[in-house]
């Protein structure tokens, strides 16, 4: 089973592009990456808050 994590907070996904492609912004590049030294230091995608960034909304 594949788990997707929210990576705006919002319920509606970034538009894509003519192409398909999803057109994420500056807030949701940064969250990735957090994830993704989380996940690179051996964190779980379970051990991950609902937000990495720490904010509540």
């Amino acid at each position: 089973m594949a788990t997707v994590l929210s990576l705006s907070g919002s319920p509606s996904p970034p538009p894509r592009t003519a192409t398909g492609q999803r057109r994420y912004g500056p807030d949701e590049i940064a969250r990735v990456r957090v994830i993704r030294e989380l996940l690179g230091l051996g964190l779980t995608v379970e051990d991950l808050p609902a937000s990495p960034t720490g904010s509540s909304s």
